[in-house]
Formats: structure tokens, C-alpha cells, sequence
């Protein structure tokens, strides 16, 4: 393979893989040269893992083109010194929450590096958007000589959009996330698939927020597109989502379940409208799983044990009242008319197997799994086993027929 490969491109085959070695490596660390990873303080997977972009190494630790490479010694460090008459003071907490005019990439970096905590918040004046970036090339993929360009470096500019994105507030929607993503780092994308180029960007600073750095927390209710801003807004929001979900459970349990009990509630017959009878059970499923996903995640079943027992009077801890109230309300739930809650969960909800949710009930004394949103065979013989599937709207109406 290396033989036919090197005949091809007219090279020995030891030129042929010192090529590809040289690309990869301008791929991963740009012009930095190799001895600084042996001399100097510098991490190697630091730049694999995208977390040093090439750009933020000093020049001289750079190869000069074709010139022999100027390598500082050892004992020169691999910070450069500010110089006196380039220094500027560094933006305090306050300054970088309010309007105001653009700052450097080397700014942002130097503020988020000094000052960051759960509660840093950066205006959105404040960072220059991938619309306003000044390119030096037509293609418009060398944007090296605008110091406002967030540059490819997933540790400083996932903070830079952290911070921007608390400015929302405690909670935020995903899509507002992808959103603020895109707008300060789309000027990076240098893949002829504008569109794949966009899908990698999300997925790589979602990553980045979400698992790696952990800035961004995500609802626990698998149905809730939505992130919390920081770990004490997800804390602070917790105790309170959960008094009113266990509160509007036990309320809705006696009406909701029942669909003569909701006739009379709310004056709409199933068996002529079953429509808003299933909404009503859908948003009953959808509490039931945002418990379910609390008793079940660590993170949040930890968070948990920290919050304020006086927010449950009826129950001595909140782990009780999360645990009882779930075992109650999903044993009722699951007396509910089968082909109901198959359009609830599947129609209205739209869960796919990633939030099904499951629960242990017991037969005599045996555990038994049971996956309410497909509670039986006939169910699934219903929807699938006919010339052509039952669309959403028509599984709500073919509920009536099932009463």
C-alpha cells in the first residue's frame, strides 16, 4: 500500500509518510515547534484535545518558514511578557456584564482566566459575532489578524459562551444554545459543507459545556429541551420543580386517570373527543418521567439529598417524597386505559427509547419491569399491524373507539 502510494505521488516512501507526519502535525499544532514539548511547559494532548489553539503560542516558539526554527531555551517559559505600552487592565466581573465596546480575543481570555465562577456573566456587545470578523483572504478562512475572533480554543471560548448564554437568565433553551454557538464561532468553519461544518461546531462547544467543562446543566426531564446556566441555578430550581410536580400529580390523579372523572372536570366527553383527555395524560406521563429521571440520574439524586426538607411538610426528606409519590402515581398511572396512554406517550409526547420510562411494580412478592408507554402486545398490533400506520391525530380519535 505505502509502495503504490509513494509511486503515485513520485516520492520514496520515507518522503511519502514524512509528508503525512508533517500535515498531521500542522493539523494539530500549526507552526509550534516539537522541541517545546520536551523543554517547556507545554501539554501535547492539551493541543490533540482542541484545548490550545496553535494562535495562542507565543511566536517564539514558532518555525520561521523555511529559516532555521528559533527554539527559546529551556528556562525561557512559554508565556510571553506583556509588554508596558500593550497592557491593559484586566475586565472585572462587573465591566464584562454590562454593554459596551468589543473586546480582544486576548481580553476575553485574560477576564475569563482571572475571574471565573458560577455567577460571571459577558455581555453580548462585548464579543465580536462571526458576521463582524475581518478576513485577510477571499475564502474567508484566515481571520488571524482580527484580535476580536474568538479563536478555535474550546477552553477559553466555552467560558466566553457560558458566560454570554447566563445572560438569559438560569435557564436556557437548547436551541437558543446552538443558537449563541453559531454566531461567535461560525467564522472557524472551513469545510466546503457549510451545513456538516455548522453540525460539527454545535456538537463540539455543545460537548464542551455540557460534558466536559460542565458549565451548562441539563433539565432532568428527558422531554425538556432545556439547560440550567450553572450548578446553583439547577439547585435553586430543583426543590422548587419538584414540590409543584408532586403537587400537580396528586391533584390530577383524581381527575386525569379517569375518563369519566375528566368529563365531568372539564366538560368534554372522551368517547365523542378524546383529544384533550390525552393531552391532559400526556402532561401527567411527563411529570412521572421528570421524577422517574431525578430518582435515577446520581447527579440530580445527589442534588437531591441537599435540598431544604421544610419543602416537603408531608414527607420527612425530599428523597421520600420523590420515591413514594412516583411508586403511588405510576401504579395508578398504569390502570389507565392501555390504548390512552400508548397515544399519550407516543402522539402527544412523542418519547422515543432514549425517555421511555420504565418502573418496578411487584406481582405477589416479585419485581416485575413495566414500560407504561407500551403497555401490552395489542397496542403495538393497533398502531403497526395495518396497511398504513396510524398518524398521531388518528391514534388520539381511535382512543374513543377503545373506552
Amino acid at each position: 500500500m505505502l509502495e503504490v502510494l509513494s509511486e503515485g505521488h513520485d516520492c520514496s516512501q520515507s518522503a511519502y509518510i514524512r509528508d503525512i507526519i508533517v500535515e498531521r502535525w500542522k493539523e494539530n499544532c500549526g507552526d509550534v515547534h516539537p522541541k517545546i514539548f520536551n523543554r517547556h511547559d507545554m501539554d501535547i494532548e492539551a493541543f490533540l484535545r482542541g484545548e490550545i489553539d496553535p494562535d495562542e503560542v507565543n511566536d517564539g516558539f514558532k518555525m520561521d518558514g523555511d529559516s532555521p526554527a528559533k527554539v527559546p531555551a529551556s528556562d525561557g517559559g512559554v508565556g510571553a511578557a506583556v509588554s508596558p505600552g500593550n497592557h491593559t487592565p484586566t475586565q472585572t466581573p462587573v465591566d464584562l456584564a454590562k454593554s459596551g465596546p468589543e473586546l480582544t480575543y486576548d481580553e476575553l481570555k485574560d477576564a475569563v482566566t482571572k475571574h471565573w465562577d458560577d455567577d460571571l456573566e459577558i455581555h453580548p456587545d462585548r464579543v465580536r459575532a462571526s458576521e463582524a470578523v475581518e478576513f485577510l483572504t477571499d475564502d474567508c478562512e484566515d481571520y488571524s489578524e482580527d484580535p476580536y475572533a474568538l479563536k478555535s480554543s474550546r477552553a477559553t471560548v466555552s467560558k466566553v459562551l457560558a458566560g454570554i448564554l447566563r445572560t438569559h437568565g438560569d435557564e436556557v433553551p437548547e436551541q437558543i444554545v446552538e443558537e449563541t454557538i453559531l454566531k461567535y464561532t461560525s467564522h472557524q468553519i472551513t469545510r466546503a459543507d457549510k451545513k456538516a461544518g455548522e453540525r460539527y461546531k454545535v456538537e463540539r462547544y455543545t460537548e464542551a459545556l455540557v460534558e466536559r467543562y460542565e458549565y451548562l446543566i441539563p433539565h432532568p426531564d428527558p422531554l425538556k429541551d432545556m439547560y440550567y446556566t450553572s450548578e446553583a441555578a439547577a439547585k435553586e430550581h430543583l426543590g422548587k420543580e419538584i414540590t409543584e410536580t408532586i403537587e400537580k400529580l396528586i391533584d390530577q390523579s383524581s381527575w386525569v386517570l379517569d375518563p369519566k372523572a375528566h368529563a365531568q372536570e372539564q366538560q368534554v366527553n372522551p368517547k365523542k373527543d378524546p383529544s384533550e383527555w390525552i393531552n391532559d395524560l400526556a402532561s401527567f406521563r411527563q411529570r412521572l418521567g421528570y421524577l422517574h429521571a431525578v430518582r435515577e440520574s446520581e447527579y440530580w439524586a445527589s442534588l437531591l439529598t441537599e435540598l431544604d426538607n421544610d419543602l416537603f411538610d408531608e414527607f420527612p426528606t425530599p428523597q421520600v417524597a420523590v420515591g413514594k409519590t412516583f411508586t403511588e402515581m405510576i401504579n395508578q398511572y398504569l390502570r389507565v386505559n392501555q390504548w390512552a396512554r400508548f397515544a399519550a406517550a407516543h402522539a402527544v409526547l412523542e418519547v422515543t427509547d432514549e425517555t421511555v420510562l420504565e418502573a418496578e411494580i411487584y406481582d405477589g412478592d416479585e419485581p416485575m419491569t413495566v414500560n407504561p408507554d407500551r403497555p401490552a402486545q395489542p397496542v403495538m398490533e393497533w398502531v403497526t399491524e395495518r396497511g398504513e400506520p396510524l398518524s398521531p391525530g388518528a391514534q388520539i380519535e381511535a382512543v374513543a373507539e377503545k373506552l
